[in-house]
């Protein structure tokens, strides 16, 4: 369970907060500010300590379930179906070569002052990113959200409860929703409990129907 809760965590540098779960005496919570998970502490093998500038998480929690007065069970296989039909695009090996622009110096010379300034291709680092031939793998494709029920999802965060309710050999999730749009979601998986943002900006051509009717 300790390697699960690290995914719902934030790689945002400037939400340190963020970046490591966070307990109390009962549970421990994992959040990235989309999605938010609540784990029994007697489920992690991990010690977590307090942060008293993390998010009050029970406060969420107890918003959503006060907002969803409806439910539905899902079967994790239906999840399963759902996710596969989102669009992958593949993920190439990232490697840097020597910025074109400056000749891998980070500086451009002006021609009329020969003052000196950083180069904005590279930001004065000299190197650039580039993508190799090779594969090393597969993501959803950028931009994509899935939909379900009223609302769109990010297809990562779906797999994320997909992969939680897989690790506690759970056949199916409790959903707890409302009939209203752009409400949280709230997912059941014994005495585990996620929430999830849904998205709010999307355009029909980046929607990819599930076919989960709650």
């Amino acid at each position: 369970m300790d390697e699960l809760l690290k995914e719902f965590t934030s790689d945002d540098e400037l939400r340190d907060v963020l970046q490591k779960p966070n307990a109390n005496e009962n549970y421990v919570y994992a959040t990235n500010g989309h999605i938010l998970i609540r784990v029994p502490v007697s489920q992690c093998k991990e010690k977590y300590k307090s942060n008293e500038k993390f998010p009050d998480c029970e406060n969420i929690i107890k918003q959503a379930l006060s907002n969803n007065a409806l439910k539905s069970n899902v079967k994790i296989a239906d999840l399963q179906k759902a996710l596969d039909i989102v669009p992958r695009e593949n993920v190439y090996e990232e490697s840097y070569q020597d910025c074109v622009n400056c000749d891998g110096v980070g500086l451009i010379v002006c021609s009329e002052c020969n003052g000196k300034y950083t180069c904005d291709e590279c930001g004065g680092s000299g190197e650039i990113l580039k993508k190799n031939s090779k594969v090393i793998g597969t993501r959803y494709k950028f931009g994509k959200w899935l939909k379900i029920g009223n609302d769109v999802f990010v297809p990562e965060y779906i797999e994320r409860i997909y992969r939680v309710a897989n690790y506690m050999h759970k056949k199916s999730v409790q959903l707890k929703y409302s009939a209203k749009c752009f409400e949280k979601l709230l997912v059941l998986i014994n005495d585990i409990v996620i929430v999830l943002l849904p998205g709010r900006i999307t355009t029909p051509e980046s929607i990819v129907k599930s076919g989960i009717k709650l």
